[in-house]
Protein backbone atom coordinates (compact mmCIF):
# COMPACT_ATOMS: atom_id res chain seq x y z
CA UNK A 1 0.00 0.00 0.00
CA UNK A 2 1.19 3.37 -0.47
CA UNK A 3 -0.82 6.70 0.05
CA UNK A 4 0.64 9.84 -2.13
CA UNK A 5 -1.21 13.11 -1.63
CA UNK A 6 -0.21 16.63 -2.55
CA UNK A 7 -2.65 19.08 -0.42
CA UNK A 8 -1.64 23.03 0.32
CA UNK A 9 -3.54 24.70 2.87
CA UNK A 10 -3.83 26.39 5.86
CA UNK A 11 -3.91 25.99 9.48
CA UNK A 12 -4.24 27.37 12.55
CA UNK A 13 -3.76 26.35 16.54
CA UNK A 14 -4.71 26.88 19.89
CA UNK A 15 -3.42 25.85 22.29
CA UNK A 16 -5.45 24.47 25.14
CA UNK A 17 -2.90 24.29 28.26
CA UNK A 18 0.86 24.86 27.59
CA UNK A 19 1.50 21.42 26.70
CA UNK A 20 -1.71 20.08 24.36
CA UNK A 21 -2.91 22.39 21.18
CA UNK A 22 -5.55 21.41 18.94
CA UNK A 23 -4.93 22.06 15.28
CA UNK A 24 -7.09 22.53 12.31
CA UNK A 25 -6.43 22.19 8.95
CA UNK A 26 -8.00 22.83 5.26
CA UNK A 27 -6.62 22.22 2.17
CA UNK A 28 -7.08 21.45 -1.49
CA UNK A 29 -6.12 18.17 -2.41
CA UNK A 30 -4.27 18.46 -6.06
CA UNK A 31 -2.99 14.62 -5.86
CA UNK A 32 -4.67 11.83 -3.62
CA UNK A 33 -3.51 7.96 -4.14
CA UNK A 34 -4.08 5.39 -2.27
CA UNK A 35 -2.77 2.73 -3.88
CA UNK A 36 -2.89 -1.09 -2.64
CA UNK A 37 -1.24 -3.59 -4.97
CA UNK A 38 -1.30 -7.19 -5.03
CA UNK A 39 1.20 -8.97 -2.30
CA UNK A 40 3.87 -10.17 -5.36
CA UNK A 41 3.69 -6.60 -6.82
CA UNK A 42 6.90 -4.79 -5.65
CA UNK A 43 9.48 -2.10 -6.93
CA UNK A 44 12.63 -2.04 -6.66
CA UNK A 45 13.10 1.03 -5.09
CA UNK A 46 11.32 4.94 -5.09
CA UNK A 47 12.86 7.83 -5.98
CA UNK A 48 10.84 10.93 -4.94
CA UNK A 49 8.14 10.39 -7.42
CA UNK A 50 9.96 8.15 -10.15
CA UNK A 51 9.51 4.33 -9.35
CA UNK A 52 12.88 2.11 -10.33
CA UNK A 53 11.75 -1.10 -12.48
CA UNK A 54 8.92 -2.35 -13.09
CA UNK A 55 5.74 -0.13 -12.16
CA UNK A 56 3.15 -2.28 -10.45
CA UNK A 57 -0.74 -1.50 -11.13
CA UNK A 58 -2.68 -0.89 -8.44
CA UNK A 59 -6.61 -2.14 -7.51
CA UNK A 60 -8.54 0.35 -6.46
CA UNK A 61 -9.93 3.44 -7.93
CA UNK A 62 -7.75 6.43 -8.09
CA UNK A 63 -9.49 9.15 -5.19
CA UNK A 64 -10.76 12.40 -6.38
CA UNK A 65 -9.44 15.89 -5.92
CA UNK A 66 -10.81 18.49 -3.74
CA UNK A 67 -11.08 19.91 -0.41
CA UNK A 68 -9.67 18.48 2.69
CA UNK A 69 -10.23 19.07 6.26
CA UNK A 70 -8.19 17.95 9.14
CA UNK A 71 -8.53 18.17 13.02
CA UNK A 72 -5.49 16.66 15.84
CA UNK A 73 -4.38 17.04 18.93
CA UNK A 74 -1.03 17.18 19.31
CA UNK A 75 1.50 17.10 23.05
CA UNK A 76 4.43 19.25 22.76
CA UNK A 77 7.39 18.61 25.04
CA UNK A 78 8.62 21.74 27.17
CA UNK A 79 12.02 22.96 26.91
CA UNK A 80 14.76 23.02 29.12
CA UNK A 81 15.68 26.52 30.30
CA UNK A 82 19.35 26.76 30.88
Amino acid sequence: MKYNFVQPGLFAEYYVSPMWALRGTVAYSLTRNLEIYNREDKVTGVVDFATLGKKPVFLNPEISKGAAFKLSLSYRIPQRKS
